[in-house]
């Protein structure tokens, strides 16, 4: 009776496993925030759907067969999983301390650990008697082991030392530094979302590294903060070029200035924009006047010159041109020319894309467009094209759906923003007119909210372009253009603390 009661509580307990498997298999996203995680781009992604599903997957599946075929053997691994996942947990709760969220999962790990125990001592193959006291000795040394690390961490002692060799580790080298050797152009992400609130995602910015000096093209919210994650050095940024000054393309231009500013920079930053940009760094500079003297007085001239603190800018002529398809050189300095190019954003005026071309490789950057053949222009032979993107029928699900609602503000901006946005498909095909390697997704308008909508936002892409051809953007994301090669390397940047 006691048996046959196990092998169904066991088979309940594994099929429950198997349907956890089954949602991250399905949408990570979901599963994942009930366990407190959440997804750091598509890396993260990938993460959740493969780690956490095959934990729960190879758990369920065994402790089904193993009660399906009184086995005692097959219920070893799940019994391992488990109890070092307990273990982890206790060492958590050992150096942060416990809270009421932890417990849930913990009583679920116990029961089934429990229930694994048990069924290694009733259903265990008598011709290997020596199982059951195999696992009970590696779960008490698993346990034993856990609790003293815990308690070590606890002491304040062993935390600053543990803390010291990370900072230490982090400083020495927070990013890679081949980023500058000049042996590549480099693109990085640092903002690839739209206006549209996003927990994963910065709003507009990328990082375009030559030789040994970053450029940043817009510094929408947040942006900083994800630099500042990489590690990124705010001392190697030698300009700023803004597309347009829309909020969200403009919002961390403070932040820049300031943080560029304390991490070493000497000089003052150019900002590089179109016909009013002066107005834009003019307010920026009296927000911040304040605060330089501050920083100045506390941290001393040497540190924090107050000559270099404001941004300069550097205007040029072209973005508002009636037919939106004049273009300007707007720097040539040894190997590195960048060009804007006007695009269409009405009624936002000026609006450019940039075009970076750097010992053979190049890189043009749209920033916010309808379809316009004078991006295909700009963008002709180059390497890569990183151009915005708006999913037309999901924005149109959210206008309806807004109007429905009753919130008809949401509803007529979410209708207005059709007109002066490109679909994937559009982008797709303005990449093929220029001949480009590969094209770069990013500015997601809506939100890229989960896997499946992956599949409704690029809807018809691949009837214009193949796979390979094409990545959607994330923050993070690399692409490297080695010098003398055809190569287009794609990749990612860690962005977190330690």
């Amino acid at each position: 009776m006691l048996r046959n009661a196990l092998r169904a509580a066991l088979v309940l307990a594994g099929a429950g496993f198997v349907v956890l498997a089954a949602g991250f298999l399905r949408d990570p996203v979901l599963p994942a925030s009930r366990l407190g995680v959440a997804p750091l781009g598509l890396l993260g992604e990938t993460t959740l759907r493969g780690d956490f599903f095959a934990f729960f997957a190879v758990g369920g599946l065994l402790s089904i067969a193993g009660a399906v075929r009184s086995d005692a053997r097959l219920l070893l691994a799940p019994l391992l999983l488990i109890a070092l996942t307990l273990a982890g947990r206790l060492i958590t709760v050992a150096v942060a301390g416990f809270d009421p969220t932890m417990g849930p999962p913990m009583v679920v790990e116990t029961v089934m650990a429990a229930l694994l125990l048990l069924g290694r001592r009733v259903l265990r193959n008598t011709t290997q008697p020596t199982g059951y006291r195999a696992a009970i000795a590696a779960g008490a040394i698993i346990a034993i082991a856990a609790m003293a690390v815990g308690l070590a961490a606890r002491t304040p002692a062993v935390a600053a030392f543990i803390l010291a060799r990370a900072v230490q580790t982090r400083l020495a080298e927070p990013i890679d530094p081949n980023l500058f050797d000049g042996k590549a152009l480099r693109l990085i992400l640092c903002g690839t979302s739209s206006p549209l609130p996003d927990p994963h995602r910065a709003k507009a910015c990328a990082i375009v590294i030559a030789g040994d000096r970053a450029f940043i093209v817009d510094t929408g919210p947040e942006s900083w903060k994800t630099l500042a994650l990489m590690g990124f050095p705010g001392e190697r940024i030698a300009g700023v070029l803004l597309t347009h000054f829309h909020s969200d393309h403009i919002g961390d231009l403070g932040e820049f200035r300031l943080q560029t500013w304390v991490a070493g920079r000497k000089k003052r930053l150019p900002v590089y924009g179109g016909p009013g940009v002066e107005q834009v760094v003019a307010g920026i500079n009296a927000a911040y006047a304040q605060d330089d003297i501050y920083r100045s007085a506390h941290h001393g001239n040497e540190i924090a010159p107050i000559d270099a603190a404001p941004l300069e800018a550097a205007p040029f002529h072209v973005g508002s041109s009636a037919n939106h398809d004049q273009s300007e050189r707007i720097l040539a300095d040894a190997d590195l020319v960048i060009t804007a190019f006007e695009v269409n954003h009405d009624p936002v005026r000026p609006a450019v894309g940039y075009r970076f071309d750097y010992k053979g490789r190049s890189i043009f950057i749209s920033g916010d467009t309808r379809k316009w053949p004078n991006v295909a222009t700009g963008a002709r032979g180059a390497d890569v094209l990183v151009h915005e993107a708006q999913s037309q029928r999901m924005r149109k699900v959210f206008s309806d759906a807004a109007g429905r609602a009753g919130n008809h503000v949401i509803a007529k901006i979410m209708a207005d923003i059709e007109s002066y946005h490109s679909s994937p498909r559009d982008a797709a095909e303005v990449a093929n007119d220029a001949k480009v390697k590969l094209l770069v997704y990013t500015h997601f308008t809506p939100q890229l909210a989960s896997w499946f909508l992956r599949l409704l936002f690029f809807e018809g892409v691949s009837d214009v372009r193949p796979a390979a051809a094409w990545a959607a953007g994330f923050d993070g994301y690399r692409v490297d253009l080695p010098v003398g090669s055809d190569a287009v390397i794609q990749g990612e940047v860690s962005v977190g603390l330690f």
